[in-house]
């Protein structure tokens, strides 16, 4: 007894505690559409500063052991199987979770054959599958994908979502080097022989669905070569190495490169077309061999009708990138770390960040910008600060800064205080929080949109926002291009309105909307 009262006494002196006990999570992984468990499905634990994973059983469960208390992002991966939501976990010391079910969703398939009218396999060309949604056939800038046909006229587009969706193939050259007159005369065709998309059959999949044996026969069309020569500035590097046509957001689109500033399209049927250049590049001149990468220094945009005869002789004018000066102007606001202004394009989708950190006089430069559409954001606002104006050459800015004219001149952001906010929780069909998902609000006379993701606990808000009526929605389908206004409109009726007024601190309950 006096041994143990002499122990206990020592290790209070000498601060000594009982290690913490580690924490446990365990569930089970599922198929989305029949319930089934799935074996050999990956799980990832992933914490600030651990990592961890473990394989399913047969019976599709899985056991962490041994972790430290902290905050996880649990997700499982199958090949076969779509991307699923990220799920959240809080673990205190010694805290078990058990019970959860993650949940996978079979992939969906489209495959077939490419022929032409008589039967024969179409063996180089590219099909092109995008979902679309609503009576004109909105295209969902976020699902579309690509696949090269093989040599007997195959294809397989794979890793598809529930939806409806149009197809189109465009025969290519078998050697790009020379002119392939059995494929030039070959239109760019929709499914199943229609020549726009307006006219094409729509392939429906429902979740993990798979459609066979898809026949697209190819149409038979006049078309013609489009050829001419690009102004090459004095200093090549940063020019762009390709030049592009496209007759619109979706559907085929033809690509040809400058060789010593030069071009040739093929097999481009008569239409109205944008002529563009890639916002990255790498150098044109084969002379001297030189190279660069990065953003291109130069850009062409330029609208070209094409008739039913071949086109000679055009110019394609390069202008140089934008260089885009602005102020930022503060009301009453007290800025407790730089803001950061950032322009998102709507084109010439680029891995850079285009951002600048104005300096103490609310001055700031951005630099190689595209002539493109831009979505205009400041970042790093105190909560209680919103966008008041935005304007450029004098005129209010309301949805996208539209810089295609290629015109240098001031942007002028003004922020003021006493900015709104709203905060809520989303919840599913049966009631339950849905974690790790996107909310996303947009002014009812605006194309601007602000996100937010729920935590783990359905939560989310969203601050500095302007006096204003908003729309606030959340969808249960992760493809779905919520940027893109005539596709929320379909579902506008479904989502919240929100008055917001001046510091005003709003709460309301979202339920998820379900995409058909």
């Amino acid at each position: 007894m006096i041994a143990q009262l002499l122990l206990t006494a020592f290790l209070a002196q000498s601060g000594a505690t009982a290690a913490p006990q580690a924490a446990k999570v365990s569930g089970q992984v599922v198929s989305a559409t029949t319930g089934d468990p799935l074996k050999k499905a990956l799980v990832t634990l992933d914490g600030d500063k651990n990592h961890f994973e473990v394989a399913t059983g047969a019976d599709g469960k899985f056991t962490f052991e041994n972790l430290p208390s902290g905050e996880y992002v649990l997700q499982p991966d199958r090949m076969g199987y779509l991307e699923s939501r990220k799920t959240t976990v809080e673990l205190g010391p010694s805290e078990e979770k058990k019970g959860l079910t993650l949940r996978l969703t079979p992939q969906g398939i489209i495959s077939g054959r490419v022929v032409d009218e008589d039967g024969g396999p179409i063996v180089s060309g590219r099909v092109e599958c995008g979902r679309v949604m609503g009576a004109d056939r909105i295209q969902r800038n976020a699902n579309w994908d690509t696949a090269e046909l093989n040599g007997d006229g195959s294809f397989t587009l794979a890793g598809l979502r529930a939806g409806d969706y149009l197809l189109s193939v465009t025969a290519t050259p078998r050697d790009f080097r020379r002119a392939d007159p059995l494929i030039e005369r070959l239109g760019a065709t929709w499914y199943p022989n229609a020549a726009d998309s307006a006219s094409a059959s729509i392939i429906h999949l429902a979740p993990g669905g798979e459609a066979r044996d898809v026949e697209i026969r190819m149409r038979t069309a006049h078309t013609v070569h489009v050829r001419g020569k690009v102004e090459m500035p004095a200093d090549s590097s940063g020019v762009p190495n390709h030049v592009e046509l496209s007759s619109g957001l979706v559907g085929p689109f033809f690509s040809a490169r400058i060789e010593k500033g030069e071009f040739e399209f093929s097999g481009i049927p008569p239409g109205a077309y944008l002529l563009s250049s890639a916002g990255e590049t790498g150098t044109s001149d084969y002379e001297t061999g030189k190279y660069f990468s990065g953003p291109a220094r130069f850009h062409a945009r330029q609208r070209l009708d094409v008739a039913d005869r071949d086109v000679e002789g055009v110019v394609v004018q390069l202008l140089p990138a934008i260089e885009l000066s602005g102020v930022l102007h503060l009301e009453n606001v007290r800025i407790e770390k730089p803001p950061v202004v950032r322009l998102g394009p709507d084109e010439y989708l680029s891995p850079r960040r285009i951002e600048a950190e104005p300096d103490e006089y609310g001055a700031f430069h951005l630099t190689m910008l595209p002539p493109t559409r831009f979505m205009v954001q400041v970042s790093n606002l105190p909560d209680d600060a919103y966008v008041q104006s935005i304007r450029y050459e004098g005129e209010k800015v309301t949805g996208w800064l539209d810089l295609t004219s290629g015109a240098d001149s001031q942007l002028e952001i003004t922020l003021a205080p006493k900015a709104g906010e709203i905060k809520g929780t989303l919840r599913d069909s049966d009631g339950n929080p849905v974690p790790n998902c996107g909310v996303y609000l947009w002014p009812s006379d605006s194309d601007r949109t602000n996100r937010a993701v729920t935590g783990s606990d359905g939560s989310f808000r969203i601050a500095n926002l302007a006096p204003a009526e908003y729309h606030l929605a959340a969808w249960d389908d992760e493809g779905f291009d919520a940027e893109e206004p005539r596709a929320r409109k379909l579902y506008e009726w479904q989502s919240v309105t929100v008055k917001v007024q001046e510091g005003s601190h709003e709460t309301v309950d979202l339920k998820l909307i379900t995409v058909k």
